[in-house]
């Protein structure tokens, strides 16, 4: 069971998130998926959060081939006495059947993982993006 701090837009029916459509002209067929989780890490936990997403986390999460082109970014912003950092950490997947159905096996498996290493010093959210060119 996931805790309520931690969730994600894939745990909805197919292309339902938050009881929400997705907008009506988005076309599933075309457009990589961009499967976005920001975290925001206390700084006790920094360094082992860090490990633990190149070690573990990226490496199962690509496995199956369902996602690809991982990267973690640190998110520049930050509050006057806030104690952690946030991170966004982003994959590119072709389909949102697919990436849900990932989310259902590997990803909860991950989050879950992330739950019982960090406890409530790791805290985050899942937004799904789709590339438009410009």
């Amino acid at each position: 069971m996931k805790p309520h701090y931690l969730f994600s837009l894939l745990d909805a029916p197919p292309y339902q998130f938050f009881s929400l459509p997705l907008r009506r002209n988005y076309d599933k067929s075309t457009g990589m998926i961009i499967y976005n989780t920001t975290y925001h890490v206390h700084n006790s936990v920094d360094a082992q959060f860090r490990e633990f997403i190149k070690t573990v986390f990226v490496p199962r999460a690509i496995e199956s081939g369902v996602l690809s082109s991982p990267r973690l970014a640190l998110i520049m912003a930050r509050q006057e006495g806030d104690e952690g950092l946030s991170y966004s950490l982003q994959f590119n997947a072709a389909t949102l059947d697919e990436l849900q159905k990932w989310y259902h096996t590997t990803g909860t498996e991950l989050l879950d993982e992330i739950t019982r290493r960090f406890n409530t010093s790791v805290m985050g959210f899942s937004t799904l993006m789709s590339d438009i060119e410009i």
